[in-house]
Protein backbone atom coordinates (compact mmCIF):
# COMPACT_ATOMS: atom_id res chain seq x y z
CA UNK A 1 0.00 0.00 0.00
CA UNK A 2 1.04 3.62 -0.50
CA UNK A 3 0.91 6.44 2.04
CA UNK A 4 -1.51 9.02 0.68
CA UNK A 5 -1.61 11.36 3.69
CA UNK A 6 0.19 11.81 7.03
CA UNK A 7 -1.71 13.57 9.82
CA UNK A 8 0.90 13.80 12.60
CA UNK A 9 4.48 14.83 13.30
CA UNK A 10 6.94 13.85 16.02
CA UNK A 11 5.81 15.03 19.45
CA UNK A 12 2.08 15.21 18.66
CA UNK A 13 -0.26 13.92 21.35
CA UNK A 14 -2.68 11.34 19.94
CA UNK A 15 -5.72 9.45 21.22
CA UNK A 16 -6.44 5.74 20.90
CA UNK A 17 -8.26 5.19 17.60
CA UNK A 18 -6.98 8.42 16.02
CA UNK A 19 -5.91 8.25 12.36
CA UNK A 20 -2.16 8.83 12.03
CA UNK A 21 -2.07 8.46 8.23
CA UNK A 22 -4.08 7.07 5.29
CA UNK A 23 -3.21 4.28 2.84
CA UNK A 24 -4.44 3.47 -0.66
CA UNK A 25 -4.06 0.24 -2.62
CA UNK A 26 -6.27 -1.90 -4.89
CA UNK A 27 -5.93 -4.84 -2.50
CA UNK A 28 -7.53 -2.76 0.29
CA UNK A 29 -10.50 -2.02 -1.97
CA UNK A 30 -10.71 -5.69 -2.96
CA UNK A 31 -10.78 -6.80 0.68
CA UNK A 32 -13.77 -4.55 1.31
CA UNK A 33 -15.50 -5.72 -1.87
CA UNK A 34 -14.96 -9.37 -0.95
CA UNK A 35 -16.45 -8.68 2.46
CA UNK A 36 -19.55 -6.96 1.06
CA UNK A 37 -20.13 -9.84 -1.41
CA UNK A 38 -19.66 -12.44 1.32
CA UNK A 39 -21.96 -10.54 3.68
CA UNK A 40 -24.72 -10.40 1.10
CA UNK A 41 -24.23 -14.09 0.30
CA UNK A 42 -24.39 -14.87 4.02
CA UNK A 43 -27.76 -13.14 4.37
CA UNK A 44 -29.16 -15.26 1.54
CA UNK A 45 -27.65 -18.49 2.94
CA UNK A 46 -28.93 -17.74 6.43
CA UNK A 47 -32.47 -17.45 5.14
CA UNK A 48 -32.05 -20.60 3.04
CA UNK A 49 -30.54 -22.47 6.00
CA UNK A 50 -33.43 -21.54 8.28
CA UNK A 51 -35.92 -22.58 5.56
CA UNK A 52 -34.24 -25.95 4.91
CA UNK A 53 -33.89 -26.59 8.64
CA UNK A 54 -37.61 -26.07 9.18
CA UNK A 55 -38.47 -28.38 6.25
CA UNK A 56 -36.07 -31.02 7.54
CA UNK A 57 -37.49 -30.89 11.07
CA UNK A 58 -41.00 -31.31 9.61
CA UNK A 59 -39.79 -34.30 7.54
CA UNK A 60 -40.64 -32.49 4.34
CA UNK A 61 -37.20 -31.47 3.04
CA UNK A 62 -34.27 -33.63 2.01
CA UNK A 63 -31.65 -34.29 4.65
CA UNK A 64 -28.93 -34.17 2.00
CA UNK A 65 -30.06 -30.73 0.79
CA UNK A 66 -30.23 -29.46 4.37
CA UNK A 67 -26.65 -30.62 5.06
CA UNK A 68 -25.39 -28.95 1.87
CA UNK A 69 -27.05 -25.63 2.71
CA UNK A 70 -25.80 -25.86 6.31
CA UNK A 71 -22.21 -26.43 5.13
CA UNK A 72 -22.39 -23.46 2.73
CA UNK A 73 -23.91 -21.26 5.43
CA UNK A 74 -21.31 -22.07 8.10
CA UNK A 75 -18.44 -21.81 5.61
CA UNK A 76 -19.58 -18.36 4.46
CA UNK A 77 -20.23 -17.27 8.03
CA UNK A 78 -16.65 -18.14 8.96
CA UNK A 79 -15.36 -16.28 5.91
CA UNK A 80 -17.37 -13.18 6.83
CA UNK A 81 -16.06 -13.26 10.41
CA UNK A 82 -12.51 -13.51 9.09
CA UNK A 83 -13.02 -10.50 6.84
CA UNK A 84 -14.59 -8.55 9.72
CA UNK A 85 -11.62 -9.28 11.99
CA UNK A 86 -9.21 -7.92 9.34
CA UNK A 87 -11.33 -4.85 8.67
CA UNK A 88 -11.73 -4.06 12.38
CA UNK A 89 -7.96 -4.21 12.81
CA UNK A 90 -7.75 -1.62 10.04
CA UNK A 91 -10.19 0.61 11.92
CA UNK A 92 -12.98 0.41 9.34
CA UNK A 93 -16.63 0.71 10.28
CA UNK A 94 -18.32 -2.63 9.59
CA UNK A 95 -21.85 -1.20 9.61
CA UNK A 96 -20.87 1.28 6.91
CA UNK A 97 -19.44 -1.52 4.75
CA UNK A 98 -22.63 -3.54 5.14
CA UNK A 99 -24.34 -0.66 3.33
CA UNK A 100 -21.82 -1.11 0.47
CA UNK A 101 -20.12 2.19 1.36
CA UNK A 102 -16.43 1.44 0.73
CA UNK A 103 -13.35 3.31 1.97
CA UNK A 104 -11.04 4.54 -0.78
CA UNK A 105 -8.47 5.55 1.84
CA UNK A 106 -7.74 3.25 4.79
CA UNK A 107 -6.61 4.88 8.06
CA UNK A 108 -3.57 3.86 10.10
CA UNK A 109 -4.98 3.90 13.63
CA UNK A 110 -3.12 4.63 16.88
CA UNK A 111 -3.59 1.64 19.20
CA UNK A 112 -3.02 3.68 22.40
CA UNK A 113 -3.13 7.16 23.88
CA UNK A 114 0.29 8.78 23.87
CA UNK A 115 2.80 10.83 21.92
CA UNK A 116 4.23 10.26 18.46
CA UNK A 117 7.87 9.29 18.95
CA UNK A 118 8.96 8.54 15.38
CA UNK A 119 7.45 9.00 11.92
CA UNK A 120 9.22 6.52 9.66
CA UNK A 121 7.28 7.17 6.43
CA UNK A 122 6.72 9.87 3.83
CA UNK A 123 3.78 10.70 1.62
CA UNK A 124 3.74 8.46 -1.47
CA UNK A 125 5.99 5.85 0.12
CA UNK A 126 5.13 2.18 -0.46
CA UNK A 127 4.78 0.15 2.74
CA UNK A 128 4.33 -3.54 3.44
CA UNK A 129 2.63 -5.16 6.45
CA UNK A 130 6.09 -5.52 8.04
CA UNK A 131 6.95 -1.81 7.72
CA UNK A 132 7.14 0.12 11.00
CA UNK A 133 5.23 3.31 10.22
CA UNK A 134 5.04 5.17 13.53
CA UNK A 135 6.16 4.88 17.12
CA UNK A 136 3.56 5.96 19.68
CA UNK A 137 4.76 6.15 23.28
CA UNK A 138 2.56 6.26 26.37
CA UNK A 139 4.59 7.75 29.22
CA UNK A 140 1.85 7.16 31.80
CA UNK A 141 3.30 3.70 32.42
CA UNK A 142 6.98 4.68 32.30
CA UNK A 143 9.10 3.21 35.08
CA UNK A 144 12.70 3.19 36.23
CA UNK A 145 14.88 0.28 35.11
CA UNK A 146 18.15 -0.09 37.00
CA UNK A 147 20.97 -2.63 37.09
CA UNK A 148 22.38 -4.06 40.32
CA UNK A 149 25.64 -5.98 40.55
CA UNK A 150 25.55 -9.62 41.61
CA UNK A 151 27.39 -8.89 44.86
CA UNK A 152 24.63 -6.48 45.95
CA UNK A 153 21.55 -8.47 44.89
CA UNK A 154 20.97 -9.96 48.37
CA UNK A 155 20.40 -6.43 49.72
CA UNK A 156 17.58 -5.61 47.30
CA UNK A 157 13.89 -6.26 48.09
CA UNK A 158 10.53 -5.35 46.58
CA UNK A 159 9.12 -2.24 48.28
CA UNK A 160 12.46 -0.51 48.86
CA UNK A 161 12.75 3.15 47.92
CA UNK A 162 15.05 4.44 45.20
CA UNK A 163 16.35 7.96 44.83
CA UNK A 164 17.54 8.69 41.29
CA UNK A 165 18.65 11.54 39.09
CA UNK A 166 18.77 12.10 35.33
CA UNK A 167 22.00 12.62 33.46
CA UNK A 168 20.25 15.33 31.43
CA UNK A 169 18.96 17.16 34.54
CA UNK A 170 21.72 17.13 37.17
CA UNK A 171 20.51 18.10 40.62
CA UNK A 172 16.92 16.99 39.98
CA UNK A 173 16.07 14.16 42.39
CA UNK A 174 13.15 11.77 41.82
CA UNK A 175 11.89 8.85 43.89
CA UNK A 176 10.69 5.39 42.95
CA UNK A 177 9.60 2.15 44.65
CA UNK A 178 10.85 -1.29 43.58
CA UNK A 179 7.98 -3.46 42.30
CA UNK A 180 9.88 -6.25 40.52
CA UNK A 181 13.32 -7.84 40.56
CA UNK A 182 14.67 -9.73 37.55
CA UNK A 183 15.21 -13.48 37.76
CA UNK A 184 18.08 -13.79 35.29
CA UNK A 185 21.46 -12.07 34.98
CA UNK A 186 22.68 -9.79 32.24
CA UNK A 187 26.23 -10.61 31.14
CA UNK A 188 29.20 -8.27 30.91
CA UNK A 189 29.12 -7.11 33.68
CA UNK A 190 26.95 -9.60 35.58
CA UNK A 191 23.96 -7.56 36.74
CA UNK A 192 20.30 -7.98 37.63
CA UNK A 193 17.40 -5.83 36.40
CA UNK A 194 15.45 -3.87 39.01
CA UNK A 195 12.10 -2.31 38.04
CA UNK A 196 10.69 0.59 40.08
CA UNK A 197 7.46 2.60 39.92
CA UNK A 198 8.22 6.33 39.78
CA UNK A 199 6.40 8.10 42.63
CA UNK A 200 6.49 11.66 41.31
CA UNK A 201 6.29 11.30 37.52
CA UNK A 202 6.96 14.45 35.55
CA UNK A 203 6.33 15.38 31.94
CA UNK A 204 10.01 15.56 31.00
CA UNK A 205 10.54 11.82 31.57
CA UNK A 206 11.06 9.92 28.32
CA UNK A 207 11.78 6.24 27.59
CA UNK A 208 15.48 5.57 27.15
CA UNK A 209 16.70 8.38 29.44
CA UNK A 210 19.84 7.42 31.36
CA UNK A 211 19.44 7.56 35.15
CA UNK A 212 21.66 6.99 38.16
CA UNK A 213 19.99 5.74 41.32
CA UNK A 214 20.60 4.73 44.92
CA UNK A 215 18.56 2.04 46.68
CA UNK A 216 17.58 2.80 50.26
CA UNK A 217 18.49 -0.49 51.95
CA UNK A 218 17.30 0.74 55.37
CA UNK A 219 15.85 3.92 56.80
CA UNK A 220 17.93 4.55 59.89
CA UNK A 221 17.97 8.16 61.06
CA UNK A 222 21.27 9.94 61.67
CA UNK A 223 22.93 13.33 61.92
CA UNK A 224 24.38 14.92 58.81
CA UNK A 225 26.06 18.13 57.69
CA UNK A 226 26.88 19.59 54.28
CA UNK A 227 30.21 18.29 52.95
CA UNK A 228 31.69 21.77 53.31
CA UNK A 229 31.10 21.66 57.07
CA UNK A 230 33.46 18.70 57.63
CA UNK A 231 37.19 18.72 57.02
CA UNK A 232 39.93 16.14 57.30
CA UNK A 233 43.11 16.94 59.19
CA UNK A 234 45.59 14.09 59.10
CA UNK A 235 43.71 10.96 60.09
CA UNK A 236 40.93 12.86 61.91
CA UNK A 237 37.78 14.68 60.81
CA UNK A 238 36.39 17.87 62.31
CA UNK A 239 33.32 20.04 62.25
CA UNK A 240 33.06 23.43 63.95
CA UNK A 241 30.75 24.81 66.61
CA UNK A 242 29.88 28.48 66.28
CA UNK A 243 29.34 30.90 69.17
CA UNK A 244 28.27 34.51 68.85
CA UNK A 245 30.23 36.98 71.03
CA UNK A 246 30.28 40.74 71.58
CA UNK A 247 33.65 42.48 71.39
CA UNK A 248 33.65 46.24 71.99
CA UNK A 249 30.02 46.39 70.98
CA UNK A 250 30.60 44.44 67.77
CA UNK A 251 29.30 40.96 67.09
CA UNK A 252 31.91 38.35 66.36
CA UNK A 253 31.77 34.61 65.86
CA UNK A 254 34.07 32.16 67.59
CA UNK A 255 34.59 28.75 66.05
CA UNK A 256 35.83 25.63 67.82
CA UNK A 257 36.77 22.32 66.19
CA UNK A 258 34.91 19.16 67.24
CA UNK A 259 36.22 15.77 66.21
CA UNK A 260 33.66 13.55 64.46
CA UNK A 261 33.54 10.20 62.67
CA UNK A 262 32.17 10.56 59.14
CA UNK A 263 29.67 8.05 57.79
CA UNK A 264 27.70 7.74 54.56
CA UNK A 265 28.22 10.49 51.99
CA UNK A 266 25.26 11.28 49.69
CA UNK A 267 24.07 14.21 47.59
CA UNK A 268 26.47 16.70 49.14
CA UNK A 269 25.72 15.62 52.71
CA UNK A 270 27.89 13.56 55.03
CA UNK A 271 26.73 11.56 58.04
CA UNK A 272 28.52 12.46 61.27
CA UNK A 273 28.90 10.51 64.49
CA UNK A 274 29.91 12.43 67.60
CA UNK A 275 32.60 11.20 69.95
CA UNK A 276 30.98 13.24 72.74
CA UNK A 277 27.53 14.84 72.92
CA UNK A 278 27.26 18.54 72.17
CA UNK A 279 25.97 21.04 74.68
CA UNK A 280 22.29 21.76 74.29
CA UNK A 281 21.67 24.70 71.97
CA UNK A 282 25.07 24.43 70.24
CA UNK A 283 25.28 26.04 66.81
CA UNK A 284 27.30 24.56 63.97
CA UNK A 285 29.13 26.02 60.99
CA UNK A 286 27.58 24.67 57.78
CA UNK A 287 30.43 25.48 55.41
CA UNK A 288 34.02 26.69 55.02
CA UNK A 289 35.41 24.05 57.39
CA UNK A 290 38.62 23.90 55.33
CA UNK A 291 39.07 27.66 55.69
CA UNK A 292 38.32 27.55 59.42
CA UNK A 293 40.89 24.84 60.16
CA UNK A 294 43.45 26.69 58.03
CA UNK A 295 42.85 29.87 60.06
CA UNK A 296 43.05 27.87 63.28
CA UNK A 297 46.43 26.42 62.28
CA UNK A 298 47.63 29.85 61.21
CA UNK A 299 46.71 31.18 64.65
CA UNK A 300 48.46 28.31 66.38
CA UNK A 301 51.60 28.92 64.32
CA UNK A 302 51.57 32.64 65.22
CA UNK A 303 51.07 31.81 68.88
CA UNK A 304 54.08 29.48 68.85
CA UNK A 305 56.24 32.30 67.51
Amino acid sequence: ANIIRINVIEGDRVKKGQALAYLIHPDLIKLQTDYVNSWNQLEYLENEYNRQKKLYEENVGSGKEFQRVKADYLSTKGMVQGYEAQLKLMGLNIDRLKKSELYEEVPVISPIDGYVGDVNVKTGMYVSPQTELFEVVNNDFIHADLMVFEKDMHKVKVGQKISFSLESLPGKELEATIFAIGKSFEQGPKTLHIHAEINNKQGFLLPGMYIRGRIMINEEMGNALPEGAVVRDGDKFFMFTAEKKLDNGETEWAFAPVEVIPGINSDGWVEIKLLEPLLEGSQLAWNNAYYLIAEMKKGEAGHDD
